[in-house]
């Protein structure tokens, strides 16, 4: 019984929440990733990236098309403002 009453009196202060609350969501973002990638997600991982699966010649990585892409899309270029008159 004096238990209940600390901890019921330990509940309504405000520096419990304060703290109580980040820590919780502090956990909740480190849990529910794992749980997810861990159990939910299973053995459709792929395998994880390394050093090896790298080409090493850069001849045979295709070049990105983004020069002709970019160029229909850009806008018209900016005139110059005009030059201010010399004095006299």
């Amino acid at each position: 019984m004096v238990k209940t009453a600390k901890l019921r009196a330990a509940l309504r202060r405000p520096r419990t929440w304060i703290i109580a609350v980040p820590v919780a969501l502090i956990a909740l973002a480190l849990v529910v990733p794992f749980v997810y990638t861990h159990y939910l997600v299973g053995g459709d991982n792929p395998e994880p990236l390394s050093f090896e699966q790298l080409s090493t010649s850069s001849a045979s990585a295709p070049k990105p098309a983004v020069a002709e892409s970019t160029a229909a899309a850009a806008p018209p270029p900016v005139a110059a403002p005009p030059a201010a008159p010399s004095p006299p």
